[in-house]
């Protein structure tokens, strides 16, 4: 089966890798593409209308309509993040406890259709040799499936996830050799400029040079004033799906008006014998 390479902006100093060989596009997901994302091959995988556009006009307000008051940081959300929970005991236990069922009302919201986290989930386990599974702890299933909203104005800093980092006390974690990111769009504001809403990526990982002392927000921002052209800049349509490896700078640009909002999650690779584990 045939993957594109697709040409993307390029820019930044020598020691990034060429921008038009770090993305793939392809129809599909596929084993391969899931092989070169968890080998640092590539930085994204990029699958236009991975889930068809008008069924996630269908299930969105649904999907919201389900939340309740949920959670909010620099986006709404259903669920407070897995790694905001560090430290804080009451907000873990609130975490596994309230797992499964916040994963049953995303299915309640898209019943008759499938969720697109639920079809995920199954060709991840179909597709990589070692299967895929839902990250546990202390015997409890964690998330896999954060519905998250950005508002008019929102955007994410350029930025790691590296859970191994965030969350030493996950066992598992310390054997992933890499983390990426998971976003179905289930909708997307009007595109007034060529940056709003861009996703960007840096091949810059925790211990390059060009990241290294460049924080100005705790362990969550860097600055961008300081850090090189992205390699590559993605604009998302609705259902489309991007893979990415989180364990390299990535960031979100800021829309004018209108809301973005996905369905997210992370994927843990240690190696191709190993299952897949998957959590938000």
């Amino acid at each position: 089966m045939h993957i594109e390479r697709s040409a993307c902006a390029a820019g930044g100093p020598t020691l990034q890798r060429k921008a038009s060989c770090m993305l793939l596009r392809h129809d599909r997901l596929s084993s391969d593409a899931l092989r070169e994302l968890a080998t640092g091959k590539v930085l994204a995988l990029h699958v236009p209308e991975y889930h068809a556009p008008d069924l996630c006009t269908e299930i969105v307000e649904r999907i919201l309509d389900g939340m309740g008051k949920g959670y909010r940081r620099i986006y709404e959300s259903n669920v407070r993040a897995f790694t905001e929970t560090r430290g804080d005991a009451e907000a873990r236990r609130a975490y596994l406890a309230t797992a499964i069922e916040v994963m049953a009302e995303i299915r309640r919201s898209c019943h008759p259709l499938a969720s697109p986290m639920d079809r995920l989930r199954c060709e991840l386990d179909e597709l990589w040799p070692g299967g895929a599974c839902l990250l546990r702890l202390e015997e409890n299933a964690l998330v896999f499936g954060m519905v998250r909203v950005w508002r008019g104005g929102a955007q994410a800093h350029p930025h790691l996830d590296v859970l191994r980092e965030s969350a030493p006390d996950v066992r598992d974690a310390a054997g992933f050799t890499e983390q990426l990111g998971v976003n179905i769009y289930l909708r997307m504001p009007a595109q007034e400029h060529d940056s709003e809403g861009v996703l960007e990526l840096w091949d810059f990982g925790l211990m390059d040079e060009a990241v290294i002392g460049r924080s100005s927000w705790g362990t969550y921002g860097y600055r961008r004033e300081t850090l090189p052209t992205p390699t590559i800049r993605i604009r998302p349509a609705v259902g489309d799906l991007i893979i990415l490896r989180t364990t390299r700078l990535h960031a979100v640009q800021p829309t004018c008006d209108g809301e973005r909002i996905t369905l997210s999650g992370f994927i843990g690779c240690s190696g191709t014998d190993e299952p897949l584990r998957l959590w938000s």
